[in-house]
């Protein structure tokens, strides 16, 4: 599970670890090394050596009495107390003593120490001229001639061997729960833990159990044990200040989720992390905002990094994976006053607490601007994943911003929505290294109110300069616009849109000097939009902005509208268009009937429905026709609350159609909510066409592959039914080398029908066939087809087949032969998908992934079998036939196929003759290209 989606932060992780662990240059070592000789060498633990031979660190040999260890050899050796005249001890021998400062020993004589090159100095333990040491990695310092890394141990560690290890740990005052723990799982149970006093403080233990498949995907998953803050009594947690800290006495490396959630929703509210690559201590400091529902999570290091940044290791943990967590709840820190604006403050997170600013009384509509440079100190990015809280007058939080990558700007905008005093917090979501300063700009911003102004509006951008433009705008209004560099100028505008509350909208940039940039927004309520105009590459230039307010009318249901005019619109982004908009509710249909127009400028008019964001939603297509017609009258299925645009334009008119009018007719229908389709039948009894639009809608929901009969059946002798099935999705394919096809789509707005049946008379009833194409929802209409617009009731019946009998390999149907030959009609509908991806029968390229069904025969060595797959007449799907001789397997047995027929001209046919000692049970499977891909067969088997 990807807890944190951050594809940046994933990639600083890898960057950042690289950095860690570079290798060591020719004068400094890096942390976690020393050096020996020439070389940075890890560096060992108390009671181990390094082991230059063997390139690891071994445990110092205890050695009898008189002896000792020789790092050389490895090896014991006789301890030499006193050597003789003229001799001196050597690396455990008496050797000639050698002039002091003018001669070494270098094993077997006496030598002259050799002149040294600059930047080097003689090493009388290595015999060689070796680089002087005096400058070492960030992390380490200088103790003789050797870096060691710096060791500042925190709260209930001391130093070992050059690292922060526990001390040994008493006994928690809560233990974890019984598992499993893992909130996202089903089935989790959680501890409670009750906020202690005021500078007091909590213990929590547990330990990080042995992954195990929590999820039933046959995935190991990391154990996260979860702990609940509850605070005293009615009190409310928002504005408690914690300092937790997590440390262990054996395996775990403990790292730490602080997790607000959302009690109604079970959305994600509030996370912070901490966690410590190097030692088994992580610690953080925590301000909760709100009052709500909060989890302290606790597991190991690697389960932590796993998840947040989707690095895809295997979880850890086991018996010897226990953690301690200390949990005290401080005063909250006293806030740093700031006289006026602008402000500046340099620091730091070393000792992760965070930082409080009291600001000045704001008026209401200032503008304030928060600024963290990525750089503090020039040249150095931080490690630091900074976030902003502003806390309004009354306390409570009005915004937050969040870095979710380091080395990056962050800056908070707000437009203060009253008068009062407001508290700045600077926090982090997490800290990735030891870099951690922060350099914090405070400021009020400038505004150009151009609400009233006309257009064009021209502007001056000094160099890394922006400019703030708002207007006041009212609901209903299309707001467009085109910015625009001076003529000839090589220029780059970038364009950030921002709504009310400052939140960006858009971020508008082509990445190419010179061009202009367009762009709208329409606006569902009053209220205020922001552009902000820079230079991308932080140059001097001037712009120009042109923009159009369009009011667009409301259109309401039940309601029949003449004389809709068309506008002329600006020259970029869109034709001359009229533009209506209407509200609607999830769920409806929305129906444009009657639509006519007035005036000798149209040619070709198009009536359509869109989003405000301009997506595609209507007219529906005709899925079942390769050309794709639109269907009659103007149709689209809402799936949200909100507005929506109604637009008429003219696709091929020579002049503008500006000026000219239109007549149509707006109804929006509630349709009915049939639920979620998986087995059995549902049946709605005594349903009704609207009066208004002779239609009656349903929606349900239904998984990949799921087959359904879908049955109207009318009450009374009048009606002849037909419904529609109709699916989200978009036309694909470039009509040369794809042909077009439908594609569903449950991310689309449009409609197809992919599905139609018709009565054949008055009083009778019609069913359709239906494949789910998504997991997702689907559309079903009916409608009269005399058009009466109330012929009395119906019965909508929506079953699921049950599978053919011969639907695995195991129930494969034998083929019963007559004189050597075999025709057989048979049918995949409701079959599932057994075989498909891995079978290479036919080409690889199109694995038939679709509903298979099976066939079993007899075959003797030497005996040829032809086979042949066919469809009746007037029908065709993209189907797919081959032989295999392992029924437990059929990948590993695959005999002979055939899948190269893509028109329904020809037959899908192949031949196989037995080889000797190859006689047996042989399974003919038809299986079809996709999931869609479904109908009747004939199969045609010869044997001779």
């Amino acid at each position: 599970m990807n807890r944190l989606l951050s594809t940046t932060l994933t990639c600083t992780f890898v960057i950042l670890g690289a950095l860690i662990f570079q290798a060591c240059g020719e004068t400094q070592c890096g942390l976690g090394t020393t050096k020996e000789g020439d070389r940075c060498v890890p560096l060992c633990k108390a009671g181990e050596y390094w082991d230059a031979t063997e390139t690891t660190c071994r445990p110092v040999i205890g050695c009898a009495e008189g002896t000792s260890l020789n790092p050389l050899t490895g090896e014991c050796e006789p301890d030499i107390t006193e050597c003789a005249d003229g001799t001196e001890l050597v690396n455990g021998e008496c050797v000639p003593e050698c002039i002091d400062g003018e001669e070494f020993w270098n094993g077997a004589a006496c030598q002259p120490i050799p002149d040294c090159a600059q930047g080097t100095s003689f090493n009388e333990n290595t015999n060689e001229c070796e680089p002087i040491i005096d400058d070492c990695a960030t992390g380490t310092h200088l103790e003789g001639d050797v870096c060691v890394p710096d060791v500042i141990c925190g709260p209930g560690t001391h130093a070992e061997g050059g690292e922060c290890v526990a001390d040994t740990l008493g006994e928690p005052d809560i233990v974890e729960g019984e598992e499993n723990n893992d909130i996202f799982f089903p089935g989790w149970t959680a501890t409670l833990v009750n906020l202690p006093a005021e500078g007091d403080n909590v213990t929590l233990g547990g330990t990080i159990s042995m992954p195990t498949d929590l999820d039933g995907d046959n995935v190991p998953d990391a154990d996260w044990d979860a702990f609940i803050l509850v605070p005293d009594g009615e009190e409310s947690l928002a504005g408690t200040y914690l300092h937790i800290e997590a440390t262990s006495e054996s395996a775990c490396l403990p790292a730490i989720w602080i997790l607000g959630i959302d009690e109604e929703s079970w959305n994600i509210t509030y996370q912070r992390y901490a966690l410590n690559r190097h030692g088994a201590v992580a610690s953080r400091d925590v301000y909760l905002p709100d009052n709500g529902l909060y989890f302290i999570l606790i597991t190991d290091y690697n389960n932590l990094v796993n998840d947040i940044f989707g690095l895809g290791g295997f979880p850890v943990g086991g018996d010897d994976f226990t953690y301690f967590v200390t949990l005290e709840h401080r005063a909250v820190p006293t806030a740093t006053d700031i006289s006026g604006f602008p402000y500046s403050n340099i620091g730091t997170f070393n000792d992760g607490s965070l930082q409080f600013f009291s600001l000045p009384s704001l008026l209401a509509d200032d503008i304030l601007l928060a600024h963290t440079a990525a750089q503090p100190n020039v040249g150095i990015s931080n490690e630091v994943m900074p976030i902003a809280m502003l806390f309004g007058p009354d306390g409570t939080l009005v915004k937050e911003i969040t870095n979710t990558a380091t080395g990056e700007d962050l800056d908070l905008l707000y437009l203060a929505q009253s008068a009062g005093d407001y508290v700045l917090v600077l926090d982090y979501l997490l800290i990735l290294g030891p870099n951690r300063q922060y350099a914090l700009d405070i400021g009020l911003r400038a505004v150009d109110d151009l609400t009233g102004q006309s257009s064009p509006v021209d502007g001056e951008l000094p160099a890394d300069e922006d400019d703030l433009l708002m207007w006041d705008l009212t609901e209903g209004d299309f707001f467009m616009f085109e910015v625009s560099p001076p003529a000839e100028s090589t220029a780059d505008l970038a364009l950030d849109l921002l709504n009310g509350q400052l939140d960006l909208l858009g971020v508008v940039d082509s990445g190419t000097g010179g061009i202009s940039e367009s762009a709208f927004h329409y606006f569902d309520q009053a209220g205020k939009l922001f552009m902000q105009i820079s230079e991308a590459d932080g140059v001097e230039t001037g712009y120009s902005v042109d923009f159009t307010i369009l009011p667009t009318p409301l259109l309401e249901s039940g309601n029949s509208y003449t004389d809709l005019e068309v506008f002329d619109m600006p020259t970029y982004g869109f034709p001359d268009a009229a533009i209506e908009h209407f509200e609607a509710t999830a769920g409806q249909m929305v129906f444009f009937t009657n639509f006519s127009t007035s005036g000798s400028w149209w040619a070709t008019p198009n009536e359509q429905i869109y989003s405000t964001f301009i997506d595609f939603m209507g007219p529906i297509v005709d899925a079942t026709d390769s050309n794709f017609p639109s269907l009659s009258p103007l149709m689209a299925f809402i799936p949200a609350d909100g507005h929506y645009f109604h637009l008429v334009w003219d696709s091929d008119a020579v002049d503008s159609p500006a000026g000219a009018t239109y007549d149509t007719d707006f109804y929006a229908q509630d349709s009915t909510v049939v639920g979620a389709i998986s087995s059995g039948s549902t049946t709605l009894e005594q349903q009704v066409l609207d009066t208004n639009t002779g239609t009656a809608v349903f929606f349900f929901a239904a998984s990949t592959g799921q087959a359904m009969d879908i049955t109207v059946t009318p009450a009374g002798p009048d009606f002849q039914p037909e419904v529609w099935v109709l699916t989200f999705g978009s036309v694909e394919g470039d009509g040369f080398f794809t042909p077009y096809y439908w594609a569903s789509d449950p991310e689309s707005l449009q409609l197809g029908r992919v599905a139609l049946a018709t009565a054949e008379s008055a009083g009778e009833s019609t069913q359709t066939k239906f494949l789910s194409r998504y997991d997702y929802v689907s559309v079903i209409l009916v409608r009269d087809v005399g058009s009466s617009q109330s012929p009395g009731t119906f019965e909508l019946d929506i079953s699921v087949p049950s599978p053919p009998a011969n639907d695995t390999c195991q129930t494969a149907s034998p083929i019963v032969l007559d004189q050597g030959s075999a025709s057989i009609e048979g049918s995949n509908w409701g079959a599932t998908n057994t075989v498909g991806q891995d079978v290479l029968c036919t080409d690889p390229q199109y694995p038939p992934i679709g509903p298979d069904v099976f066939y079993s025969i007899d075959l003797a060595e030497g005996e040829m079998i032809n086979v042949e797959l066919d469809t009746p007449a007037g029908t065709w799907f993209d189907n797919a036939v081959y032989l295999v001789d392992n029924c437990d397997c059929p990948a590993c047995g695959c005999m002979a196929g055939a899948d190269t027929v893509i028109e329904p001209a020809d037959p899908e046919q192949f031949s196989y003759t037995v080889p000797t000692g190859a006689g047996g049970t042989y399974y003919i499977i038809v299986d079809s290209w996709s999931l869609a891909a479904v109908g009747d067969f004939i199969l045609n088997v010869d044997v001779n």
